[in-house]
């Protein structure tokens, strides 16, 4: 059986924002510059900790190249669908992850976990 998320607005927002600076090969500070806003301003949109305010929202867009329109629609909760994986593949996974992990310094296993949220986020 699937399983559904909820995703706040902000949840919502950050992961659709995030999704399109990748998919259009923008950088957050890129982002930053064309808004007129400082990087940590974007920063709290694509960490999922704020939505802009309905006064900034023209300008992002802009910024983005997407339409207001369309970056409203990011604004909104969403119920997101996502199919179970199947045991035989999680099992070969985290088995394939224990052998690279046993390969490299424990210092580096915080940033796996963090590179994996991120996908996570963005999937």
């Amino acid at each position: 059986m699937p399983d559904t998320i909820l995703l706040s607005p902000a949840g919502n927002f950050s992961l659709q924002m995030n999704k399109h600076i990748i998919d259009n090969g923008l950088t957050a500070a890129a982002v930053a510059r064309r808004f007129g806003h400082s990087p940590s301003a974007v920063y709290q949109y694509t960490s999922g900790r704020a939505v802009p305010r309905p006064k900034y929202r023209p300008d992002l867009a802009s910024a983005l190249g997407v339409s207001l329109a369309q970056l409203e629609s990011w604004c909104r909760e969403q119920v997101v669908t996502t199919p179970p994986l199947p045991r035989d593949d999680l099992d070969d996974t985290l088995a394939d992850l224990r052998g690279v992990l046993r390969q490299m310094p424990a210092q580096r296993w915080p940033v796996v976990v963090e590179i994996v949220r991120q996908v996570g986020r963005l999937s």
